[in-house]
């Protein structure tokens, strides 16, 4: 599975960019938010068959790797989710980079632009 990691530290800078760039950034493949926070937002970044892992509620206390635990913030669900979305599509997507991927190297992606 050839997969993109975007990181969104500040959602504001992103939604500035023009449309073409988000667009080029998170791809058209399904999308999966993760965050160790609510969902709250996240809808205009995953789109409609968008899914996210993160927080449903609030007020929990632990150590955060017993946390992630409980909150299903982990790298098997993660891998479930995508390969779930994968199979709901029932399309072939292009690798991010629009090249071939070698097995197990991340390829590079942009990154967001500054202004």
């Amino acid at each position: 599975v050839h997969a993109a990691l975007v990181s969104l530290p500040c959602w504001e800078l992103f939604a500035r960019q023009d449309a073409a760039y988000r667009d080029q950034v998170l791809g058209q493949a399904p999308r999966i938010g993760i965050e160790a926070a609510s969902a709250f937002g996240w809808e205009r970044w995953l789109g409609p068959g968008g899914a996210f892992i993160g927080m449903e509620d609030f007020g929990e206390t632990a150590p955060a790797s017993e946390l992630y635990r409980r909150l299903g913030i982990t790298a098997e669900r993660i891998c479930d989710t995508a390969m779930r979305l994968i199979g709901e599509t029932g399309r072939d997507f292009p690798s991010p980079s629009g090249q071939k991927a070698e097995s197990g190297r991340a390829q590079p992606r942009p990154t967001a632009r500054k202004g």
